[in-house]
């Protein structure tokens, strides 16, 4: 077997494989021997089979299967020994076959790039500050706050309003159609500012508990 580079561009690289007719007939001629002496076919005790009749009838698959593996292992030759880190999938074709004759065909892959380490020690790094003024402190500890004080059920007679906390039931509709898995009960859902899209605090707002008339 033979192998040479054709190409070496960028991050392209193709080689040529030739196999000699020789490599692959001594292959095929093993396979085939033994294929002999486990075949069964009509007519013939089994591993008595002629090696005319084995080779006629498996002849052309044993081919096949021998040039496949030929061609393989070139590729894997071509990979190993010139230590590419393939990006991608190689491909290999064909490119001269004639029965008798030498089997060449080419690779081609493509390969990762050379990725050289800079010296971190003369790097300059800039460590990004955020410096938060009085009022974005203020309005996160009152969020803060507003999402962790405690709730009592409340008594009177009144509708929802902002900065309750409403326990409800709801059926998700797709042009009046209920659909799988947009159904639930008992979901405790907050109509503070920051907890509920606009929409949904203008759709629960007002709203009165079951027991209310």
């Amino acid at each position: 077997m033979k192998i040479s580079e054709t190409r070496a561009e960028g991050l392209i690289r193709e080689y040529a494989i030739v196999i000699s007719a020789a490599e692959i007939d001594e292959q095929v001629a093993a396979k085939l021997a033994e294929l002999a002496t486990t075949v069964n076919m009509p007519g013939f005790r089994p591993g008595k089979v002629p090696m005319s009749v084995v080779k006629s009838r498996f002849g052309p698959q044993v081919q096949g299967e021998a040039m496949k593996n030929a061609l393989d292992e070139g590729a894997r030759q071509a990979i190993e020994n010139n230590e590419l880190r393939l990006a991608s999938q190689p491909s290999v074709e064909i490119t001269s076959y004639e029965d008798g004759k030498d089997l060449e065909a080419a690779l081609s892959c493509e390969i990762m790039p050379a990725i050289t380490m800079p010296d971190l020690a003369k790097l300059d790094i800039e460590r990004p500050t955020l410096e938060a003024g009085e009022a974005e402190i203020d309005e996160a500890l009152k969020n803060i706050a507003d999402s962790n004080r405690p709730t009592v059920e409340v008594t009177a007679k009144r509708a929802a309003k902002a900065g309750d906390v409403v326990v409800i039931d709801f059926i998700g509709r797709i042009d009046g159609e209920a659909f799988e898995g947009g159904a639930a009960e008992g979901i405790r859902w907050s109509l503070a500012p920051t907890a509920l899209s606009r929409v949904s605090r203008t759709a629960l707002s007002g709203v009165k508990g079951r027991r209310d008339p």
